[in-house]
């Protein structure tokens, strides 16, 4: 039990000796991709991309719901065979209208997943690139540590080397 203990100890010594090490750098992924211009040129392509079929998503929800008031106000002189054609109108117009919301959906999704692949290629090499100029050994995510001296993190460094591109 003593040299598990004793094992034990040393590891940690020796990990703690690691992490105090000057080598190495911690960065804010979520941050740095938040702060960086790329994101906001991408977050225009995209909108700009999926305007039309989002513009139209909303002029079917407006015909819908002109529809669906018009029915409302006429109810009372519609008959009941006028009544179940509107009714399987609405039904038709609410069907086509789930099925273009949910194909823009997957869509966007897909084209936001192909753009965050560029970002995180573009960020990593920026990383790289800082890592290397100041001698860090390693650069670990913020996210998969659970303390680091701020005077470690490289984060605002690779902004503004982004924000220079």
């Amino acid at each position: 039990m003593k040299k598990l203990v004793a094992v034990a100890a040393l590891g940690m010594a020796m990990l703690a000796g690691a992490v105090q090490a000057k080598g190495i750098a911690v960065v804010d992924l979520g941050r740095i991709v938040k702060n960086i211009p790329q994101s906001e040129a991408t977050a225009k392509l995209l909108q700009g991309e999926f305007a039309d079929r989002l513009d139209e998503i909303q002029r079917l929800e407006k015909q819908m719901a002109d529809k669906q008031e018009e029915a409302r106000r006429n109810e009372a002189l519609l008959t009941e065979e006028q009544k179940m054609k509107v009714g399987r109108e609405l039904q038709e117009m609410d069907a086509s209208l789930k099925l273009k919301a949910k194909a823009l959906q997957q869509d966007g999704q897909r084209r936001q997943a192909e753009e965050n692949k560029k970002i995180f290629v573009i960020v990593q090499k920026a990383i790289s690139e800082i890592a290397q100029k100041e001698g860090y050994e390693a650069v670990l995510d913020r996210q998969s540590i659970l303390y680091a001296k701020p005077e470690s993190d490289i984060s605002a460094k690779v902004v503004e080397h982004l924000s220079k591109k």
